[in-house]
């Protein structure tokens, strides 16, 4: 006749099964949560430079209905000194 040790549940293929399982969803859940703040970190970057361009033009459409000022080419110049780096927007004034 057979007998049958018991095996500690540390052991068992039960525990490893659960062991492998947990680990696979962390690991899962890390690899969607940088997924997503990379995509995140890039609209938001977008939605900024947008938005910093769109106030600038507004100000230059601004500066151009001046009646005693023709501002046009400081309006230009204005638009083309905006700079969008990595770290941010930095504006450069000649």
């Amino acid at each position: 006749m057979e007998t049958k040790e018991k095996v500690s549940f540390i052991h068992s293929i039960t525990a490893k099964i659960m062991l492998m399982v947990v680990v696979m969803v962390a690991l899962s859940l890390m690899a969607c949560i940088s997924i997503a703040n990379v995509r995140a970190s890039a609209t938001v970057n977008n939605v900024n430079e947008n938005f910093i361009l769109s106030l600038t033009e507004s100000a230059a459409k601004t500066l151009d209905k001046i009646p005693f000022c023709n501002c046009q080419a400081i309006n230009s110049r204005i638009i083309s000194l905006i700079i969008f780096s990595s770290s941010g927007v930095s504006i450069l004034l000649k």
